[in-house]
C-alpha cells in the first residue's frame, strides 16, 4: 500500500463522499477531472448498486471479492479506482496495475473500457492476449505501460521469455471472473503471477 499522506487524504475524501446518502453521481466522487471527463463521455452518470458498495472499499485500498451479475457495473467498479490510483502517480514508471481475464474476448472488452475511461489522461494501458503478435507485445511492454489487461497464459509467456520484464511495482491486481479463471485451469499461472507481483 502507498503511505503517501496526500493519497490517504484523497482516498478518505472519496470514501466519505461515496458513503453519504446524497452522493449518487460520479461528479460527487472527487475524481480527477480528466477521469470524470472520460466517465461522462461514456454516458455514465449514476453509480450502480454494486459500484456504490465496492468503490468506497477500493478507494480505501481494501481487497475485495465481488460477485455480481453481468451488466451490474462490476467492470467499472474495479477499473475506476485502478485508474484513479494510477493518475495520482503519473510520474511513476513501470507496470503498476494488472487485470487478468479468462478469455481473449473479455480481456479486449476490458481493455477498450479502460482506455475509454483513461482517454483524457496520460495513463498508458496495453493488452497482452493470445492471438496477437508476440513481437508487437514485446514492443508495447518495452514502453513501460502503467497497466496491463491480459490473459494469464500470454502474460506468463512474456514473464518467462523477457529477463527484464518485472511485476515488482504492481500495486493493483484484479482477477476478472475469477471463478472462470480457476475453472479453466489457470490456478498455477495465477499463483505465479501473484508471486511476481510481490504484493504485501
Amino acid at each position: 500500500m502507498d503511505n503517501n499522506n496526500n493519497d490517504n487524504n484523497n482516498n478518505t475524501n472519496i470514501q466519505q463522499k461515496v458513503i453519504k446518502p446524497n452522493s449518487v453521481s460520479f461528479q460527487s466522487l472527487g475524481l480527477d477531472k480528466e477521469i470524470l471527463q472520460g466517465i461522462l463521455r461514456m454516458g455514465y452518470k449514476v453509480p450502480t448498486p454494486v459500484q456504490r458498495k465496492t468503490l468506497p472499499l477500493a478507494f480505501a485500498g481494501i481487497d475485495i471479492v465481488c460477485m455480481a451479475r453481468t451488466g451490474s457495473g462490476k467492470t467499472l467498479a474495479f477499473l475506476l479506482p485502478m485508474i484513479h490510483k494510477l493518475k495520482q502517480h503519473e510520474s511513476n514508471t513501470g507496470i503498476r496495475a494488472i487485470v487478468l481475464s479468462p478469455t481473449r474476448e473479455l480481456a479486449l472488452q476490458t481493455f477498450k473500457f479502460a482506455t475509454d475511461i483513461a482517454k483524457f489522461t496520460n495513463i498508458r494501458i496495453i493488452s497482452i492476449v493470445g492471438g496477437d503478435g508476440i513481437e508487437a507485445q514485446f514492443d508495447s511492454l518495452s514502453n513501460q505501460p502503467d497497466a496491463i489487461i491480459a490473459t494469464p497464459g500470454r502474460l506468463m509467456h512474456h514473464l518467462n521469455e523477457i529477463n527484464t520484464f518485472t511485476l515488482k511495482h504492481v500495486q493493483y491486481l484484479v482477477f476478472d471472473e475469477a471463478d472462470r479463471l480457476f475453472e479453466m485451469g489457470f490456478a498455477e499461472q495465477l499463483n505465479e503471477i501473484v508471486k511476481h507481483c510481490q504484493l504485501e
